[in-house]
């Protein structure tokens, strides 16, 4: 179930960057394409997406060990996996777009400006 959690806090991180794009960019398509965001983001997702997936089961297996971090006052449960999922990714989203982290330099002849 946990793992569930974590899919869909990365899937609702992928729909917050399809949502928020910059339709005015001169690097990508005005109205959404589905298979160039595929295109210019698989890199991103696949690193995300491992990340999300190795922090989920290291913290499923070590849960004890984690809410005894935070002490005895917080109470943790399993929908810190959703975050789990998402962080990574909102992370990975803010470098690719401020600093060109994990994004090809070309897309179907879509040319990336320098940065």
């Amino acid at each position: 179930m946990y793992l569930i959690n974590t899919f869909l806090g990365f899937a609702i991180a992928q729909l917050a960057d399809i949502l928020t794009r910059n339709k005015g960019s001169e690097t990508s398509p005005v109205k959404f394409d589905f298979v160039f965001f595929l295109k210019d983001t698989w890199i991103k997702i696949l690193f995300s997406l491992m990340l999300s997936i190795f922090l989920s089961v290291a913290i499923h297996f070590n849960w004890e060990d984690v809410t005894e971090i935070f002490g005895q006052q917080l109470k943790l449960n399993k929908l810190v996996f959703l975050a789990i999922g998402a962080v990574p990714e909102l992370i990975l989203q803010y470098a690719k777009k401020k600093l060109g982290f994990l994004q090809p330099k070309e897309v179907e002849g879509f040319n990336r400006k320098e940065k």
